[in-house]
């Protein structure tokens, strides 16, 4: 908990930009996480949509 105080105390503006950088990077990877489950997502209600589709063309044939 303490290894960052002596550069928060003596370059705050070092701890500063490492804190953003930080937390920057954490939003960029929760963005990608999540464009990649709405992928999954809609991937899966294509092949679910297909199937549908496929059972349904095997019923009224």
């Amino acid at each position: 908990m303490l290894d960052g105080l002596p550069v928060l105390l003596c370059e705050p503006e070092l701890a500063l930009a490492d804190w953003c950088n930080h937390w920057r990077l954490e939003r960029q990877r929760l963005h990608r996480d999540a464009s990649r489950a709405q992928a999954a997502a809609a991937n899966a209600g294509d092949l679910t949509r297909s199937r549908l589709a496929g059972l349904a063309a095997g019923y009224t044939a």
